[in-house]
């Protein structure tokens, strides 16, 4: 890869998203496992202002002033005040029924963004496009990528005048020339059913790790893998790919550890962590030797089950694959050594999904505490795939201290090579 970095400025005059994108709505009251539970609701001074100004309801005005709390300290802008959860853990302007006692009687325009903007995220990126994207940290995301069996699609069109803008980066690596060429390659080998999807995300990593190396030409690298793509047979050698079957027990530490750390870091759905640990009778402790405790049997148990349950939905998994590299930026193309730990974090964060989505066929979840409307999902069923699914993005994904600390142990302890993460995707 050469050294050299340069200015680089572009004009972004499209906007990038999933098809999908179109037709999501938030589904309100009727939502499982609502996104006003479980996390800290922070917004910037801006809406806080505008709620302590709202003109309302004498009711209303008395949830807001038990309800938001300045965050006192040294924060960025967005964590200038938050909404106090309850002792359950719900919004407090959650009502009985689901619903934001605060969007029922002023509307949706008067919420923070944050309640507005979950789980959209919009950016204007080096790839020339405004993109617009959706966390899988929602069930109704969720719910159109099982449906989107023959894979995400997306749709380019022209942004109004009012939103073109020239994006410039001082110092810039030189692979952020190439965003476009990058990404779009990298979704279309996630992309390419020709091979298991274990071994296209195996690919994926392997074609980047090119880029790291010195002096990389990236126009040639560009080149020769559409050539690959475009070949009917050339791909085919790369199902050789998979790792060696005895790493099984390399996932399961790996991903058994992601959870205990998960448990110990957060107040974010403990119980719900506790229930996918249960399904390994495992302690929430470590044991004396500094192992940790659990039951390999039942793995495999939950594993048979969930495999007769749902049969084959590797369309699923390669749709929420997709979608978690494009709403999170993977690659990242600051540098080459930043390209490769987001590829390892990917390959960590699709690992640990993959592990909690086999737990759930077994998992007896908490039923919640607060919508007395809705029982625990039924073990196996594909509400409680989706529940897993949903805890273990947002307290993953919609962390970036913990996702970073979990990434970089992979470093420190000289794990993240190719052949680790094969064994971590192909689990």
């Amino acid at each position: 890869m050469e050294k050299e970095t340069s200015t680089f400025k572009t004009l972004i005059s499209k906007e990038l998203r999933p098809a999908y994108y179109d037709d999501f709505t938030c589904t309100g009251s009727a939502c499982r496992i609502t996104c006003c539970q479980n996390w800290e609701i922070n917004f910037d001074r801006k809406d806080y202002l505008n709620l302590k100004k709202l003109r309302c309801s004498p009711e209303l005005s008395e949830k807001l002033n038990h309800a938001i709390k300045r965050v006192r300290g040294n924060h960025p802008e967005v964590f200038y005040a938050k909404f106090n959860l309850l002792d359950n853990g719900f919004c407090p302007m959650l009502n009985e029924n689901g619903l934001c006692y605060l969007q029922l009687e002023q509307g949706y325009t008067v919420l923070p963004f944050v309640c507005k903007d979950f789980p959209r995220r919009k950016r204007y990126y080096f790839t020339g496009y405004l993109e617009r994207s959706l966390s899988p940290a929602c069930e109704a995301v969720l719910e159109h990528l099982w449906n989107l069996t023959e894979g995400v699609e997306f749709r380019i069109t022209a942004l109004p005048e009012s939103k073109i803008r020239n994006l410039e980066a001082d110092n810039a690596s030189p692979l952020i020339k190439y965003a476009k060429d990058i990404q779009d390659i990298c979704i279309s080998i996630l992309q390419d059913r020709r091979l298991p999807l274990p071994q296209r995300i195996i690919l994926m990593g392997a074609k980047l790790q090119e880029l790291t190396k010195e002096n990389a030409d990236i126009p040639a690298w560009i080149s020769k893998i559409r050539t690959l793509l475009a070949d009917p047979e050339a791909i085919i050698q790369y199902r050789a790919l998979a790792p060696d079957s005895r790493g099984k027990m390399i996932y399961i530490n790996n991903n058994m550890y992601t959870l205990f750390t998960i448990l110990e870091s957060t107040s974010a759905y403990p119980q719900y962590i506790i229930d996918l640990l249960k399904v390994l009778h495992s302690d929430s402790e470590d044991t004396a030797d500094g192992h940790l405790s659990f039951d390999l049997s039942k793995y495999y148990e939950s594993e048979t089950a969930f495999n007769e349950i749902f049969g084959d939905i590797e369309y699923f998994f390669e749709n929420l694959a997709v979608t978690i590299l494009f709403h999170m930026k993977i690659p990242a193309l600051t540098s080459p050594e930043e390209m490769w730990k987001s590829y390892v974090g990917f390959c960590s964060l699709y690992s640990f999904l993959r592990f909690v989505s086999v737990l759930s066929a077994k998992a007896q979840f908490t039923p919640p505490t607060k919508n007395s409307r809705f029982e625990a999902p039924e073990p196996g069923s594909r509400d409680a795939l989706f529940h897993a699914l949903v805890i273990a993005s947002r307290v993953l994904m919609h962390s970036e201290s913990r996702s970073e600390y979990l990434r970089d142990e992979f470093f420190k302890n000289e794990s993240s090579s190719l052949a680790h993460m094969a064994i971590l995707v192909s689990g």
